[in-house]
């Protein structure tokens, strides 16, 4: 959500994600962060060209594509394709994300999930209600029933089925 959204959609955020370092557990054990990843040369990150992780590692990602250790991908199911043939050797992704793909591609165990930005702020997500499509008093219902949703608990019930306890708390907490 920024000005220039406001102007055409209303917003009713419900989810406060952040990005962590997924890496190939046979990198982890020297890697536990991203000055230890810069250190090495030789290692590969793989990212979505579109997508936008947050400042701090946007501009991490950023140095590395100078030095050309950034291998791009059209999309996240590519990019993890990518990490599980070792043709890079970490990626950027939250949580519904990386669970879907490493339970899909059978990765849970070769990988370690670390937070390189632990005073990154989270993002907030949610719907998106077009101002053509919906009037501001269909909206507040749409506000009222997510909000509902989150203080009842179905929505950590919902994440729960696909992530952990910890993180489904933790996109959920305000």
């Amino acid at each position: 959500q920024n000005p220039e959204r406001d102007k055409f959609a209303w917003f009713a955020h419900y989810l406060f994600v952040k990005n962590y370092a997924i890496v190939h557990t046979k990198v982890a054990v020297k890697i536990k962060n991203a000055a230890d990843f810069m250190a090495q040369p030789q290692l590969q990150m793989g990212a979505v060209a579109s997508f936008k992780h947050g400042t701090a590692q946007d501009e991490w990602l950023a140095q590395l594509r100078q030095a050309k250790r950034v291998q791009e991908s059209p999309d996240a199911e590519i990019l993890f394709m990518k990490l599980k043939d070792h043709r890079v050797d970490a990626i950027f992704s939250h949580p519904p994300v990386y669970r879907k793909y490493l339970s899909a591609m059978g990765m849970e165990k070769t990988v370690e999930i670390q937070d390189w930005t632990p005073g990154e702020k989270r993002v907030s997500a949610g719907l998106v209600l077009s101002k053509y499509h919906f009037s501001a008093a269909e909206v507040e219902k749409w506000r009222t029933l997510v909000f509902e949703m989150m203080n009842d608990g179905t929505l950590k019930k919902i994440y729960m089925k696909y992530m952990t306890d910890a993180e489904a708390s933790r996109m959920l907490d305000l």
